[in-house]
């Protein structure tokens, strides 16, 4: 879990597991993959996390945040 990077303070469940997730340590920082998308949250922030730093992803059609969200993901 960690707070939206866009500082709205809201909690994001990211769901690590094999099939889904990749979450990457080289001893110093930090890579999540794949992306995470708050969709859900009033900010609808979509970024990824990159050796510990944020890259801000364009916005996603509303088609494509539906599909996700019906899935019950939170990220793309």
């Amino acid at each position: 879990m960690h707070l939206c990077a866009c500082g709205c303070g809201e909690k994001v469940v990211t769901p690590i597991s094999r099939s889904d997730w990749k979450l990457l340590f080289d001893g110093e920082t930090i890579t999540l993959r794949p992306s995470i998308g708050n969709f859900e949250y009033k900010c609808r922030s979509h970024y990824f996390i990159t050796e510990n730093k944020i890259e801000w992803c364009k916005d996603m059609p509303n088609h494509v945040k539906l599909y996700m969200l019906n899935k019950k993901y939170t990220t793309f």
